[in-house]
């Protein structure tokens, strides 16, 4: 099989990632929130202690832009997560930060919701854990611009109720889905579950090739999970005025990519580990396969030269997730591996 000739017509979505050093920034100067990709120092005041036990609640907090003190913004924020906190496997919660109008002018305007990715425990290897996670999305973003934005930051979080730090760590801000939705002028697709071949079938392909590409197979674009009644699982189905439907996927902490030690295999995927890759997406025209694949391999040098670049994970966790991605472009560079990787394990709904 040869996709070759594919290459220059998935060009066109390419977005050029470049990873900048840790800077201070202020509110005035960086635009929006997404705009840069310049790292940001900001310190959250609120009651930890109790928030970390009710999640879900809203509760007042203040955000303060670290280098700059007088830009003072107020909110309300709740923990993420309650399934990872109740099972012990964090001790520290993601979080949702809701905010007024008040931001009006700041970075984070019109931006709320705004979900934060956190450090889950208060140890090096789980901040790098989370690290890991924003490349994956950073990589999504070079190869699709139908893909969920991302900036990296420095946070403080300081617990109002008992006057302390509880801990300064790497994490990183995501766009929420509702707002790429306005961005992108999509609307949400509120079903239970979503046939495959209603999605657009160039962008569910590329997506199934991202989810290879990360050693991903927590997610569904077609069910939803058994507590919630909107598909999908990890993924949100967002429509277009004219009826074409996107998989945008989000959650990749238990991909192979990050490796997170409390990550397990479904009993129902027949892999080892989660560094094994398997492929789960549908099987289709062999040039579907091939554009996506195409579209990976066009961005070969600007992925690898994104991890190649991210300072901000240690040696070993680079030099891991760069071997992770060599392994990929070999496969994907062999029409064999290629038929044994993809087209043998696709699947049929």
């Amino acid at each position: 099989m040869d996709y070759t000739s594919n290459k220059m017509r998935y060009a066109f979505v390419s977005r050029a990632v470049v990873l900048c050093s840790v800077v201070a920034v202020q509110t005035n100067a960086q635009g929006g929130l997404f705009e840069s990709n310049d790292p940001l120092r900001v310190r959250i005041d609120a009651p930890f202690h109790t928030l970390v036990s009710e999640a879900g609640e809203r509760f007042p907090a203040t955000l303060v832009f670290t280098n700059s003190p007088e830009d003072t913004i107020y909110l309300e924020v709740a923990a993420r997560g309650k399934t990872r906190l109740s099972a012990g496997i964090c001790d520290f919660p993601g979080l949702m930060l809701f905010f007024s109008d008040e931001s009006a002018g700041t970075a984070f305007d019109g931006q709320s919701p705004v979900p934060v990715v956190t450090h889950c425990k208060d140890r090096d290897s789980y901040e790098q854990l989370a690290l890991l996670e924003f490349l994956a999305y950073r990589i999504y973003n070079v190869v699709t611009d139908l893909s969920l934005r991302v900036r990296l930051a420095r946070f403080e979080y300081y617990d109002s109720e008992r006057g302390r730090l509880v801990a300064d760590r790497n994490g990183f801000f995501l766009e929420n889905y509702d707002v790429f939705a306005d961005r992108k002028e999509l609307m949400r697709f509120k079903v239970q579950a979503v046939p495959p071949d209603e999605y657009q079938v160039e962008q569910r392909t590329l997506f199934e090739v991202f989810q290879y590409f990360i050693g991903n197979t927590d997610w569904s674009y077609v069910y939803a999970p058994l507590d919630d009644s909107l598909c999908c699982h990890n993924v949100v189905p967002l429509e277009t005025l004219g009826g074409q439907l996107y998989p945008i996927p989000f959650d990749f902490d238990q991909a192979g990519l990050i490796d997170a030690p409390y990550s397990t295999v479904d009993p129902s995927v027949p892999i080892r580990n989660v560094r094994e890759r398997i492929f789960r997406g549908i099987c289709g025209a062999p040039h579907e396969l091939n554009g996506s694949l195409g579209a990976f391999e066009v961005h070969e040098r600007e992925i690898r030269a994104l991890i190649e670049g991210a300072s901000f994970l240690s040696g070993r966790n680079r030099t891991r997730a760069l071997d992770y991605a060599d392994e990929f472009f070999r496969i994907i560079a062999d029409n064999r591996s290629v038929t044994r990787e993809f087209l043998s394990k696709c699947r049929t709904y």
